[in-house]
């Protein structure tokens, strides 16, 4: 369940984002509570927001609900914008806009409000404070169920999977608002101050372990660090392939690269040149069809995760033999000489982006995005 960064900066959006986001029905099978001013008063941590089924994106944002306004703050306790808040027996009126009733509930302690997620604040005591806390997260390296993280002193985050030798580079900043912290993974190779993480919320700590609460694999959960001792080999081969986004997600129009302006250098007439260079028709083959290879640029113009998929001519699924398809994929690979697609604030980002290679007679006759 995940946008990243959801805020709504004046009161005139929030109908917009509302009517943008649409409506998420949790399962009936769930425990819900009575959707009502007494249950919903006071502040929601809005974590994330549902964009597909299963799919989330990180949100950022305080819903505070007073008797008749609903308040969104950041956690500097900033109020960025307000609305009227008014309940009905139907629906919910937010500013001038009415949200029917099977849009918003509360579910196992989980806030929906029109696929944003936001749960509780948890009230915790005797805090560290955040010179305390940054100086144990600087004495170890911290293990929990995904693989191994590092926080730097000059707020770099490093992070290995498990089953990875390669890193990846972060960054990370601890927050208080009201007294209760909160940890934030953010940024990418390029930038720190982009591409938020779900946030955490610390609220346990022993010697050799915290606690944090926040949205992993889809649910509410404790997040659970266990201290292990540094050891300099475990962050030494920096991964050539990073996203700078790790949320990006092929059934997201808006990270496809039509949106955005990926382009290869030189355009397709480089890309025709390269093909033609290492590409050698394979002796006597009379395969006919399409091959499609699907990848990511990152926002460093480096291209990886890459798939692939055949059609014939009627776009049916098909297979090609081996002396096509490992070329294909291998001389697409070699490919990484992109120019970065960029948002509307003119920053590098990810995005999909397709080729396709028409095939006859095991020639290449056409290549097309």
């Amino acid at each position: 369940m995940q946008i990243a960064h959801i805020y709504m900066r004046k009161l005139k959006v929030l109908p917009l984002v509302f009517l943008f986001l649409g409506v998420f029905i949790p399962s009936c099978s769930q425990e819900e509570t009575e959707f009502n001013y007494d249950n919903l008063s006071g502040e929601w941590v809005m974590s994330a927001v549902e964009l597909d089924e299963e799919f989330y994106k990180p949100s950022t944002g305080i819903f505070e609900f007073a008797k008749d306004s609903l308040y969104i703050k950041d956690f500097q306790d900033k109020v960025l914008s307000s609305s009227v808040l008014k309940f009905k027996d139907d629906s919910l009126q937010v500013g001038d806009q009415v949200i029917a009733k099977d849009q918003f509930s509360i579910t196992d302690g989980v806030l929906y409000f029109n696929r944003l997620l936001g749960v509780r604040i948890k009230e915790t005591s005797a805090l560290l404070s955040k010179k305390e806390l940054e100086s144990r997260l600087y004495t170890s390296d911290w293990e929990h169920s995904k693989g191994l993280y590092r926080f730097k002193e000059n707020k770099d985050l490093l992070f290995k999977k498990t089953e990875d030798s390669l890193y990846n580079k972060y960054c990370y900043d601890l927050k208080n608002y009201k007294n209760q912290w909160f940890l934030f993974k953010k940024g990418n190779q390029l930038d720190c101050n982009r591409d938020t993480q779900f946030v955490e919320q610390l609220f346990q700590w022993t010697d050799s372990s915290f606690v944090t609460y926040g949205l992993r694999d889809g649910a509410f959960q404790n997040i659970y660090y266990s201290s292990v001792e540094k050891e300099e080999q475990s962050f030494t081969k920096p991964n050539a392939f990073q996203l700078c986004n790790m949320y990006i997600n092929k059934n997201n129009p808006l990270d496809r690269y039509y949106y955005k302006g990926t382009a290869y250098n030189g355009g397709l007439y480089a890309i025709r040149k390269i093909i033609a260079e290492k590409y050698i028709v394979p002796v006597d083959n009379t395969e006919s069809g399409i091959f499609q290879v699907r990848f990511v640029v990152n926002c460093e113009g480096r291209a990886g995760l890459f798939e692939s998929q055949s059609f014939d001519f009627d776009y049916k699924l098909k297979d090609f033999s081996a002396a096509i398809y490992d070329q294909l994929l291998s001389i697409s690979k070699t490919l990484q000489d992109w120019i970065p697609g960029r948002n509307q604030a003119g920053e590098a980002i990810d995005t999909y982006k397709y080729l396709n290679y028409r095939i006859e007679d095991g020639k290449i006759t056409r290549i097309y995005p």
